[in-house]
């Protein structure tokens, strides 16, 4: 009987200590960490979204943190706390980076886990974030986030995957005001105003080195050799008016420009088309790269870079390049390449751009189809959608376009609705309307979205 007891005395105890150690046992971090404490919400979806496609491509655990709740001088010491409170990577074997920003102050610490300090060195989390500093400038902040997240993401796949080629010797930091960070890096140049930024991009004393051609490929050695030198400017001759105020509205960092042709040189041009008064460069598949678009003004071959960005589209989670409307007046090779290449438009339009249209335009900010196609200013076509439910099918996908590209995906998704609802026998349409209705509805068990 005695024995009975002692057993079950100590059967009891086990238990207890087992349930102990269970409630003592610290609980599974979330799988996704996005904590916003200002009053700034808009882009909160966009940035959420970038959380996830950076992890799901490598597994990286992307902790984005945006406060004013901190001391400047103790920014440091607050993300390397936040770090480990939040146990970023830890459940990742240590592959986390913390993204700490202060709106406000203007500064921002990037904490790089254990595991990826030999793939992200000092020198090109700096670049990175360099290039990802463009966005904060334009109306397109929430790219900084999509630029940044993801571009680190990229650097730490192909350095695994022995794909990339290592930071550049070619370019000088000596120009950028940095405090290190120890693994990471700490900036606080993050001025509120577009003048700072302008002032920090390299300029051309020499403008007769980037100078137009006659001959398309001439021109398109010119615009990448000032990719590489980073020079900013807005009025190079290379540059086609549109290009100008293109610039003008949204300033390339010297760094961002720099990473551009990194890429171009990696990926390597696949065709070039001429198209009458309009030309085409692809590069290689494999690279979510931009194909460079010229126009011939004046007798001379000069980019058109807001044309590149308006009529193609890159996704965070895919590698691909995609047309964004049909094109009407190219030729058949073209037609074909871009078919094979590319896949069919994502936007459909009833009435598909003509070529002649986009070669003989001229400015005007009265005709927000011109202005969306040509300069890319987003929030100015924002502000021209009223009452999606009346608009003809072709502005509604601009609308579609417009609020992605703005990180707006909630009335994305409404407008693809609405679409899918006009076209009901369309698969296509109805299988892309459920994609993005799931891709905005967050599974928030799985977030950490406060302290």
């Amino acid at each position: 009987m005695g024995r009975k007891i002692i057993w079950l005395w100590s059967l009891i105890f086990g238990v207890g200590c087992l349930l102990l150690l269970l409630l003592m046992k610290p609980a599974t971090p979330p799988k996704y960490i996005f904590i916003n404490e200002t009053a700034e919400h808009r882009f909160d979806e966009s940035i959420r979204i970038s959380i996830i496609a950076a992890m799901d491509r490598t597994g990286i655990q992307n902790a984005v943190v945006i406060t004013d709740k901190f001391d400047l001088d103790d920014i440091k010491n607050r993300a390397a706390t936040l770090f480990s409170r939040l146990r970023v990577g830890e459940h990742q074997h240590g592959r986390g980076i913390l993204y700490l920003y202060s709106p406000s102050k203007k500064a921002l610490k990037i904490e790089v886990g254990y595991s990826l300090e030999s793939a992200l060195p000092d020198a090109t989390v700096r670049g990175l974030e360099l290039a990802a500093k463009t966005f904060i400038y334009s109306d397109r902040y929430q790219d900084f986030w999509a630029e940044l997240v993801n571009t680190l993401n990229i650097e730490v796949y192909e350095k695994e995957h022995g794909l990339n080629e290592g930071q550049d010797s070619h370019f000088d930091f000596s120009k950028f005001r940095f405090l290190s960070g120890g693994a990471g890096i700490t900036s606080r140049s993050y001025s509120p105003t577009v003048s700072q930024l302008k002032s920090e991009q390299i300029t051309s004393a020499e403008s007769k080195l980037f100078a137009a051609s006659e001959n398309v490929s001439n021109s398109v050695e010119t615009y990448l050799a000032s990719l590489r030198m980073g020079v900013g400017e807005s009025k190079l001759d290379i540059l086609s008016p549109e290009s100008w105020v293109f610039r003008d509205n949204t300033p390339l960092t010297t760094y961002q420009l720099f990473r551009n042709w990194r890429m171009y040189r990696k990926t390597g041009v696949d065709r070039m088309f001429v198209e009458n008064m309009s030309a085409f460069v692809f590069f290689k598949a494999g690279y979510p790269t931009l194909p460079i678009v010229l126009k011939r003004h004046q007798g001379k071959w000069r980019v058109q870079e807001a044309l590149s960005w308006s009529l193609f589209h890159r996704f965070e989670n895919s590698m691909n390049v995609y047309l964004k409307f049909p094109i009407q007046g190219i030729s058949s090779e073209l037609s074909s390449y871009l078919k094979d290449h590319m896949g069919e438009p994502l936007y459909p339009l009833e009435k598909p751009l003509k070529l002649v249209t986009l070669e003989n335009y001229q400015l005007n900010d009265s005709d927000w189809h011109s202005l969306y196609f040509q300069l890319f200013w987003l929030s100015k076509v924002d502000q021209k959608i009223e009452n999606v439910s009346k608009l003809q099918n072709d502005d509604i996908w601009i609308a579609i376009d417009t609020y992605m590209n703005l990180g707006k995906m909630a009335e994305s998704s409404r407008c693809y609705d609405l679409i899918a609802a006009r076209m009901p026998q369309n698969q296509k349409i109805q299988a892309n309307a459920e994609f993005y209705r799931e891709l905005v509805q967050f599974k928030d068990a799985e977030w950490q979205l406060n302290f």
